[in-house]
């Protein structure tokens, strides 16, 4: 639990894991994202919402990338606990920043980790501006739509195509559903155009003949209508 993770990290461990990271280690699915980025918008000036962003090491790593900048990067997550332990490694990386800068004499800088806001929400009952961000990650609040209620699924989709921008970047990982699976969501009249861009490559098994891998990630252009309440 992150209550766990958080008293943890408090006790001065280090810090904690992404799910599922034997198969998408963050390493792994920042790159992806950073090149799914550059080929669609270059290297700047994106704005980048992880939707259940969990302890948010991802997106810190994303914001200290050297190959892509952010104009804005948003974590959310249901889970109010997620976000005291995203808080916490901020506050922690920042601090670190600061000491490193001392070290050398220099003055600190605004570490980019500052552009990073991180909010407890549930993204169904979204709150965010429409059209607000060219990026958006999912690694698992969808699966867990999913597997939860067509309703809440069907909310999900809508508050999606309505927080991404006009043929935005959208970058699930899902382990419960395949690639047919995850592009045969997004149809009219939610999302008018949905195009697979790349897909990230994960260890394949075999059973009963059929070859296939325990999880999917997608980057997929969208493009958001304004869907009915």
């Amino acid at each position: 639990t992150y209550e766990r993770e958080l008293d943890l990290f408090r006790k001065h461990r280090p810090y904690g894991e992404d799910c599922f990271p034997r198969h998408t280690g963050r390493g792994r699915l920042r790159k992806f994202i950073e090149d799914q980025i550059i080929n669609t918008f270059g290297e700047a000036n994106t704005r980048l919402l992880d939707v259940g962003c969990g302890n948010g090491l991802l997106l810190m790593e994303m914001a200290e990338s050297e190959r892509v900048t952010f104009q804005f990067l948003q974590g959310i997550d249901y889970a109010e606990s997620a976000i005291d332990v995203c808080l916490a490694y901020q506050r922690k990386k920042l601090l670190k920043n600061q000491e490193q800068a001392r070290t050398v004499h220099e003055k600190a800088t605004r570490p980019r980790i500052h552009g990073i806001s991180f909010k407890h929400m549930d993204f169904l009952d979204n709150s965010l501006e429409t059209k607000s961000f060219e990026v958006v990650h999912d690694k698992g609040t969808l699966d867990a739509m999913y597997l939860s209620s067509e309703e809440n699924l069907g909310l999900y989709m809508r508050n999606l195509a309505s927080v991404v921008a006009d043929r935005g970047l959208f970058i699930i990982t899902s382990c419960n559903l395949t690639k047919e699976e995850l592009l045969g969501l997004f149809s009219p009249p939610v999302f008018p155009s949905a195009k697979l861009l790349d897909e990230l490559s994960h260890r394949s098994f075999t059973f009963g003949g059929q070859k296939g891998s325990a999880v999917t990630t997608l980057a997929i252009e969208l493009t958001g209508g304004l869907p009915p309440a």
